[in-house]
Order: C-alpha cells, then structure tokens, then sequence
C-alpha cells in the first residue's frame, strides 16, 4: 500500500509582530504594529478519511501523519489548536497517529 499521504495541512500562525513583541518583552498582549504579515510557527498533516470496522461498528478515522514546529521554537497548545481545528471541520471519529517510543513513552498525547 506505501505510506500514508498527506491530504489536509493545518498551519498555526503569528503576526510577526507579535513574536517581535514577546521576545523583547515578554508579553503578546495589546496593539500590533503596522507590519500585519504573519508567520507559519507550527504545522500538522493529516491523512484522507478511512472507514474502519471495530466491534461491528464503521468509524470515520483520520491520521495525524506529521507534526512538528519551526526549529528553536516552543509554541504551548500548538498541537491541541491544530487538532481542534482540524476535528471542528471534518468530524471524525476518531484520530489515530503513531510514536515511536525510543524519542518517548507517549504518555502526553493522552491529554488530546
């Protein structure tokens, strides 16, 4: 079959502001400056729905193929907001994804 193709790509975007804002000063909050150009900072792909029969049951399941940020860059929630994101527009019933547990145990995707 080959690996699992992407077919919808999440972005989670700043303002470049922003991100000016909160590296001199720590704080995001209040007006942006005139420069309204925004900055891919974290991003998800996830696969074509498939039809999966469990205990009798059809569900509608997607893949969380790949994640990951811009380098040297930690964004809090970005993976909750693209999952959100994506569940809000398609629906599924459930989303799968695989770890490899030599990087970690995995335990934190329990939380989504």
């Amino acid at each position: 079959r080959g690996p699992t193709q992407a077919r919808f790509r999440y972005g989670l975007f700043i303002r470049r502001e922003t991100r000016r804002r909160s590296q001199s000063t720590g704080s995001t909050s209040g007006a942006h400056g005139s420069d309204a150009h925004e900055e891919m900072v974290a991003v998800a792909s996830f696969s074509a729905r498939r039809h999966i029969t469990r205990g009798g049951h059809k569900y509608r399941s997607h893949e969380l193929i790949r994640y990951c940020s811009k380098r040297g860059t930690s964004v809090v929630g970005a993976i909750s907001k693209l999952i959100k994101a994506f569940a809000r527009e398609m629906a599924p019933d459930d989303i799968v994804t695989v770890i490899d547990r030599n990087w970690g145990s995995g335990v934190g995707w329990n939380s989504l």
